[in-house]
C-alpha cells in the first residue's frame, strides 16, 4: 500500500446502497454484554466488507483469483472504461486486496493473499461464534 489513508468507516458507508449499510453497520456494532467473548478485531474488517460490497469490484476479484492481469485486460474482460477500472482497482489497491506491479511500463494487477486469509479467518470466527450463540435458546 502506499503512504495514502484509506477512507473513513463513515466515508465508506456513505458510498453503499442502504441495504448494503446497514449489514455493515450491524456488523460494526459492539457486542451485546452477554455475546460470547471476540477476539481482537481484524483492522479494517469494515473497510474489507464495504469494498467487497460493490459487485465490478467482487468481478475483479474473481479474475485476479486466478491469474495476474494487466489493466487492459481486465478492461477488455470486464467491459469497463479505463477511468472505471482505474476507480475499482484503487479502491482495491487502499484496501489492501490488491496489489500492483509495473513491468516495463505496464501494471500487472494481482490479489494479496494474506489480506483475503486475514479476512477468512475474520469470518471463521464470525461464524463459529454464530454457531455457539444459536446453540443456546433464546428464552
Amino acid at each position: 500500500m502506499s503512504g495514502e489513508t484509506p477512507p473513513s468507516v463513515p466515508a465508506m458507508l456513505d458510498r453503499l446502497a442502504e441495504p448494503h449499510r446497514g449489514v455493515v453497520r450491524d456488523l460494526l456494532a459492539p457486542a451485546p454484554d452477554d455475546a460470547v467473548a471476540e477476539p481482537d478485531a481484524l483492522p479494517g474488517l469494515d473497510v474489507l466488507l464495504s469494498v467487497l460490497a460493490e459487485p465490478r469490484r467482487q468481478e475483479l476479484v474473481r479474475l485476479l483469483e486466478h491469474a495476474q492481469l494487466t489493466q487492459r485486460q481486465l478492461t477488455s474482460r470486464l467491459g469497463l472504461s479505463q477511468p472505471l477500472l482505474s476507480h475499482h482497482l484503487k479502491v482495491l489497491r487502499e484496501a489492501g486486496l490488491v496489489e500492483k506491479t509495473v513491468c516495463e511500463r505496464v501494471h500487472v494487477y494481482r490479489l494479496r493473499a494474506d489480506s483475503l486469509q486475514a479476512l477468512a479467518e475474520r469470518l471463521t470466527v464470525m461464524a463459529d461464534n454464530a454457531r455457539a450463540t444459536g446453540s443456546v435458546a433464546p428464552c
